[in-house]
């Protein structure tokens, strides 16, 4: 899994914003994978000196793969920086809350969702800190490393989980062995 770059024309996969609005964006741990990607992607390119122009979930596909790519067009200017990092909280809000601000009057994202969404305290303060503080140079680096962490923690957990298989051979054989016990005993 890897984000991608594709210079202003619109690459193969479904756009992020369509499988919001058709609440098909994934688990939790789906979700930030594909916030990983995204902002590696914009990590990546801010250090090479360039910026989007415009960036949202309808500027990002996903192929079969889960890869992920954005697309659009770049600059050079500097100032889109705060633009993207903000854009990023946006991106991030509408995959976490299932809720595109296209979608709705208001401007704002209404952070009070992500509260009720239930999500994690950190998925949480990732997202508005993108929002809240998009002057902050390395929001976007911050956050993604939060994101990585968040994802190696989830992933982790899934791995620690005993398998279901492992759990019914466990019963069944100590089921087997108190029958066994029990008739010898009788």
């Amino acid at each position: 899994m890897g984000a991608k770059r594709a210079p202003s024309q619109r690459p193969p996969g479904e756009l992020l914003e369509d499988r919001i609005r058709d609440g098909i964006a994934g688990s939790l741990t789906e979700q930030i994978a594909i916030g990983l990607q995204v902002g590696r992607a914009l990590s990546g390119w801010h250090g090479k000196k360039r910026y989007l122009e415009h960036l949202s979930s309808a500027e990002i596909t996903i192929d079969a793969e889960d890869n992920v790519t954005l697309f659009g067009a770049e600059s050079s200017d500097a100032e889109l920086r705060y633009r993207n990092a903000q854009a990023f909280g946006v991106v991030l809000y509408e995959l976490f809350t299932g809720r595109l601000m296209a979608d709705h009057e208001s401007e704002e994202p209404d952070v009070e969702l992500l509260h009720k969404a239930g999500l994690p305290p950190a998925v949480v303060e990732v997202v508005t800190e993108c929002l809240e503080r998009p002057e902050d140079a390395k929001v976007i680096e911050k956050s993604t490393r939060r994101l990585e962490g968040m994802l190696r923690e989830r992933l982790g957990e899934r791995e620690k989980r005993p398998k279901p298989v492992l759990w019914i051979v466990v019963v069944v054989a100590v089921v087997v062995c108190a029958v066994v016990a029990w008739k010898l005993m009788h």
